[in-house]
């Protein structure tokens, strides 16, 4: 379940755009109900607390990267696991589904986890969550 690396690329430099009719229609799905989840109660500090952070994380203080372009293609990325799950079990009816994601896309039951929700009966589970994780300070 994912996006391709070439895809992933080419949002983060130029936006969902980017994509192609085919990449689009398969990742993105309705781009109404993609943007509109924007609107979501909690997808602000979702935004600031975890994909902000793994964004400087990664990234540092690189001018040439963008932190537009990496929130609209982890939008991409968990937008893209939730239409698979979605597509796999609409196949497989009565089946159980296990998929395993950072803490991160299922935080604030955000993320691909907010993404499933409407459609299917969703579980999360944090496995061995640290302080950072659960965003405890414990200083």
């Amino acid at each position: 379940l994912g996006v391709a690396r070439d895809a992933v690329g080419r949002v983060q430099t130029r936006g969902v755009a980017a994509l192609n009719d085919e990449e689009r229609q398969r990742y993105v799905g309705d781009p109404k109900r993609f943007f509109e989840y924007t609107e979501t109660p909690g997808f602000d500090m979702f935004v600031k607390r975890c994909i902000d952070r793994r964004f400087r994380d990664r990234y540092g203080d690189d001018p040439d990267a963008s932190a537009a372009g990496y929130l609209a293609s982890s939008m991409v990325r968990d937008q893209a696991v939730a239409n698979e799950a979605v597509k796999l079990l609409g196949e497989r009816p009565g089946t159980l589904l296990v998929a395993i994601v950072d803490a991160d896309r299922v935080a604030f039951n955000l993320g691909t986890r907010g993404r499933l929700a409407p459609s299917k009966n969703v579980a999360s589970v944090l496995v061995n969550p640290t302080a950072a994780s659960t965003l405890l300070d414990l200083e």
